[in-house]
């Protein structure tokens, strides 16, 4: 004797399946791809996106600047600009300097300098 199966009991099962998250395509299964067996795939996705969009806009090279951004007064900028002036000026004398065999690094403070002689 076969069970007699309500055709509302049918749609119901058919909308349970249909909105399972089994039938999600994999891009839009935000529960699939938070597992931590998918952080293989969100790293390959965290370093291709700014690849493709320094590629679609025909950027060759970028420079990435670590630290903070501070408002300072006019008057401090450019007494710190005479110093960096000064110093560059004194080094770029250095035959070392002028070959590439020295190189040098500003400190913050933008007084003193450290070199280092390869």
């Amino acid at each position: 004797m076969k069970k007699h199966i309500s055709p509302i009991n049918n749609l119901k099962n058919l909308n349970l399946i249909i909105n399972s998250d089994t039938y999600k395509l994999a891009h839009e299964d935000i529960g699939l791809l938070s597992r931590n067996e998918m952080r293989g795939v969100r790293m390959l996705l965290e370093i291709t996106k700014p690849d493709l969009i320094l590629e679609e806009n025909k950027i060759l090279s970028t420079i990435i600047i670590f630290g903070g951004a501070s408002i300072t007064e006019e008057s401090k900028i450019k007494k710190r600009l005479e110093n960096i002036e000064e110093v560059l000026t004194i080094l770029m004398g250095d035959k070392k300097v002028r070959n590439g065999k020295m190189r040098f690094i500003l400190p913050k403070g933008i007084g003193a300098v450290d070199i280092y002689d390869d």
